[in-house]
């Protein structure tokens, strides 16, 4: 007894997207479908609607309708892939062009009432706009992170940088002598040179070297000098100091950086029995050895 064969369902359709259901011209009565045919047809589904309503609005047997259903994620998956092979340059990266945009004038005006914005803050309220923008749409199916790849696209495409350009932070209080003569009041050196303390960006050790006696070298991959790198430069430089001279307790003197005021940095300081004297704020430039001679000419 014969019989019609079913229609042959292909989740990653080789047909072009201009013609939404192709057949082959064979006797076989099979057809393929674009990839974004069914994601019209899910999208469908997904506002309410039922498979016998999809299948008549659509022209297509409910069977197949009921097994996109079930590889919905990974039809989704495939669109979004697509769409990502698509992006052929920085504008085409905008595949939300009215999130954005209310992104970026929020952006402006909160600017414009002198308002700082954090990345993470910017992140947040994308997220909230995207919320609201795409709700009951297609676009709702999509699980935007605001990731930040993302995000440092976006301060390309509309130029932002997160930093605020300001000449204020220049300007010396009016009492700058008395700030002076208290922190020198403060102060106390015997002149003798500790052990210099390098940082390379290696994963690994330089082959065939041993640093001399007065030189420590730390190997570390981004080479950036956080609240670890300064515990570390405690630990083995300051401590060995202190206890090559018989010394209970140092001082330690230190810009306003972030990670130098962290509480990990002064509870491992403290244990240390090392005291943290930090150069008043906007007095790094004309105090502090390094600014004033190494990088007085750049």
């Amino acid at each position: 007894m014969s019989s019609e064969s079913s229609p042959l369902v292909i989740l990653e359709s080789e047909t072009s997207d201009e013609e939404e259901v192709q057949k082959n011209s064979g006797n076989n009565n099979k057809a393929s479908y674009t990839l974004e045919f069914k994601y019209k047809v899910i999208c469908f589904i997904n506002k309410g609607n039922s498979i016998n309503k999809c299948a008549k609005e659509f022209k297509i047997d409910r069977r197949i309708i009921s097994r996109w259903k079930r590889l919905e994620p990974r039809i989704l998956e495939n669109k979004k892939k697509r769409q990502r092979r698509c992006v052929k340059s920085l504008v085409d990266r905008c595949q939300f062009p009215i999130l954005e945009t209310n992104l970026f004038n929020w952006i402006t005006d909160k600017r414009s009432q002198g308002i700082c914005l954090s990345g993470l803050s910017i992140k947040l309220q994308a997220m909230q706009l995207f919320k609201t923008i795409y709700e009951n749409t297609p676009e709702s199916n999509i699980e935007f992170k605001a990731s930040n790849g993302w995000f440092e696209n976006f301060c390309t495409r509309k130029d932002l940088v997160l930093r605020r350009i300001t000449s204020s932070g220049r300007d010396l209080p009016k009492n700058t002598i008395d700030i002076l003569k208290q922190f020198f009041s403060d102060c106390s050196a015997s002149g003798e040179k500790i052990q210099t303390f390098i940082l390379l960006p290696r994963k690994t050790d330089l082959p065939n070297y041993t640093p001399p006696d007065d030189v420590k070298v730390k190997y570390k991959i981004n080479a950036t000098f956080d609240e670890h790198m300064i515990c570390e430069f405690a630990q083995t430089v300051l401590v060995e100091y202190m206890l090559k001279n018989g010394l209970d307790e140092i001082y330690l003197f230190l810009d306003s950086a972030r990670f130098h005021t962290t509480v990990f940095v002064k509870n491992t300081l403290k244990n240390l029995n090392i005291v943290p004297v930090f150069i008043p704020p906007r007095f790094t430039n004309l105090i502090q050895p390094a600014d004033v001679c190494w990088f007085a000419s750049l």
